[in-house]
């Protein structure tokens, strides 16, 4: 909440600031919209009107306003509603009346607050309070940020308003996309100084991107050896074979490849959600025979159905796509998940893992469509994004916006989360824990031992497609997340994009490079697809949509050791 709109809120409800009273008539108009005010209000709010005490006691002469006393205090009001205040000790509609128009007439208050200025019970205002609540007639106070200010009520109407305003004046402050970017890529740990190794560095990933469906091969393409510093997929089998790590899979009508999220075992609340898949097994009796015998090897189940692994495997996965179906390993899914072709049927390899319907990761639990797993997932996503949007829920989260956003309104009343317009090109309201949204606010940072840092456009700390929207396309080049798309960063700034594995380049930021930054980049992107990824060679065909062989960049690649094959540049291992 913005120091000023509060301020500023305040000063209008409270003090009178730009209060309009031009004629007696108006006064009345004050006090239908106000209520009843006390003769210390009624000086606050009349003090800038020059005949604003003359024209109340003509009012009162005329019978159009009345004085009353309530809780020992004397007060003004129209004297058409004197029958209503008069029924305050006993009339529950006349409490509700004259209590839900006077919370909206201040910034904040309290239970205790309500009671003393009625002299009404406690149990009524609290009463009162729980049915305001449930009907969002009041929010906790958005400028709340302890525990005892957690007490302090807004009604709904001004806490809107000071909530926009803050919105608009924060604008000024939002964090620009490399800004966004670069507290990304120290999150997920992309930068070479940062990466993790070893299984304990593969379970530290895959826990911090529960719940995340991506396609298959990006897991150990893209995700892991980003992250990890000569990963190895033996680090993930062990992980699952140990039952540290799950995974579920699932496939939407008319994808080519299935996607998989992983998940710890421990973490029923994120995965809950997902076991029970509203959809119709497409082999049933499979299905039954898995939940009857429990987790099973492949050739135990070939042997109780008389089919061979080659027909069984397909059904098998079948199942893993709808949701139904997983394994205690990961290897059987990266052998297998593409499908098996005519000529690996003679050296299929069966034996690895055991099959299980995920039905039974739950079995004798509670449901876990709660409220607790709900809010573990607003705070996961958080943990994963630094920001939460409707647009990043609707991608990465089993619930929707709806379910999402009264988390967040929830965590926003206990102090934990804020709200506004956080990064610049996001186009929704976000909401992020405190820090991370003061740390967005902050100058830029710059990571001191890397000058370029590669970001590959598929990876999920790639905001880009997601959260904001690319920039416009040319016709030299086109916008997409997906392997073998680079972002290349230099000095915390997105700089170059690279498509198609490093055959075309676009300098995004033209007037900001020189010869030895962009060949600081050309060698990283060659360092990581050549030694890295294991390609044989890197060719360069285009650079800002020409022919690389005619265009100034030539020199520099040429100086590098790259070899010219007429209009393109090939770099080999050896170069580097």
């Amino acid at each position: 909440m913005d120091a000023a709109v509060l301020a500023e809120e305040r000063a209008r409800l409270e003090a009178g600031v730009n209060t309009t009273l031009r004629t007696p008539p108006d006064i009345v108009r004050l006090l239908k919209e106000r209520g009843d005010v006390s003769f210390a209000q009624w000086g606050k709010l009349s003090a800038s009107i020059e005949n604003a005490q003359s024209w109340l006691e003509q009012l009162i002469a005329q019978g159009d306003i009345a004085t009353i006393s309530i809780a020992g205090e004397e007060r003004y009001i129209c004297s058409d509603e004197r029958h209503v205040y008069e029924r305050l000790a006993d009339d529950s509609v006349a409490r509700h009346f004259v209590l839900s128009r006077y919370v909206e007439t201040i910034v904040s208050f309290t239970a205790d607050e309500l009671v003393a200025r009625y002299a009404l019970s406690h149990e009524w205002i609290e009463a009162l309070f729980a049915e305001w609540k449930r009907d969002k007639r009041i929010v906790t106070a958005p400028f709340a940020e302890t525990e005892e200010q957690g007490k302090l009520w807004t009604g709904a109407k001004a806490a809107s308003r000071m909530i926009r305003a803050s919105l608009v004046r924060n604008r000024g402050i939002q964090a620009d996309p490399d800004r966004y970017c670069a507290w990304l890529m120290m999150r997920h740990r992309l930068y070479v100084d940062s990466k993790l190794r070893g299984p304990e560095g593969v379970r530290d990933v895959l826990e911090q991107l529960q719940g995340l469906y991506l396609p298959l091969s990006w897991w150990e393409s893209v995700v892991l050896p980003a992250r990890i510093a000569g990963y190895r997929r033996e680090d993930l089998d062990l992980l699952c074979a140990s039952g540290e790590v799950l995974w579920l899979g699932r496939k939407e009508e008319g994808a080519k490849e299935g996607k998989v999220a992983f998940f710890k075992q421990d973490a029923v609340e994120l995965y809950g959600p997902y076991l029970s898949p509203d959809v119709t097994p497409m082999h049933p009796e499979l299905l039954d025979r898995l939940l009857q015998r429990g987790a099973s090897f492949l050739t135990g189940l070939c042997a109780d159905t008389g089919e061979q692994p080659t027909e069984l495997m397909p059904k098998l996965l079948d199942l893993v796509w709808q949701g139904l179906v997983a394994n205690d390993q990961f290897a059987p899914l990266r052998l297998h998940g593409s499908g098996i072709a005519a000529g690996d049927r003679a050296k299929f390899r069966s034996g690895l893992g055991r099959w299980y319907a995920v039905e039974s990761l739950t079995a004798g639990q509670s449901s876990t469509h709660n409220e607790k797993s709900v809010l573990t997932w607003a705070k996961h996503l958080l943990r994963m994004n630094g920001i939460a949007t409707r647009f990043i829920v609707g991608e990465q989260s089993p619930y929707g916006w709806d379910m999402l956003s009264a988390a967040y309104e929830k965590m926003e009343e206990w102090g934990i989360v804020t709200r506004g317009l956080l990064v610049d090109g996001v186009q929704a309201l976000q909401f992020a824990d405190k820090e991370t949204a003061e740390l967005l606010r902050q100058p830029m940072w710059n990571n001191p031992t890397e000058g370029a840092a590669l970001l590959s456009s598929a990876d999920p700390a790639n905001p880009y497609g997601v959260s904001i929207d690319w920039p416009e396309a040319s016709v030299r080049n086109t916008f997409s997340r997906k392997p073998g798309n680079y972002l290349l960063f230099w000095q915390g700034r997105w700089l170059i994009w690279v498509e198609n594995r490093g055959r075309r380049w676009t300098v995004m930021r033209s007037e900001e490079t020189d010869e030895a930054v962009l060949l600081a980049c050309i060698r990283k992107l060659a360092i990581t697809l050549l030694r890295e990824q294991g390609m044989r060679k890197l060719v360069i065909e285009t650079w800002n949509g020409s022919p690389v062989g005619e265009t100034p960049i030539g020199q520099i690649l040429s100086a590098m050791g790259a070899e010219k094959d007429r209009h393109t540049y090939v770099i080999w291992p050896s170069t580097l």
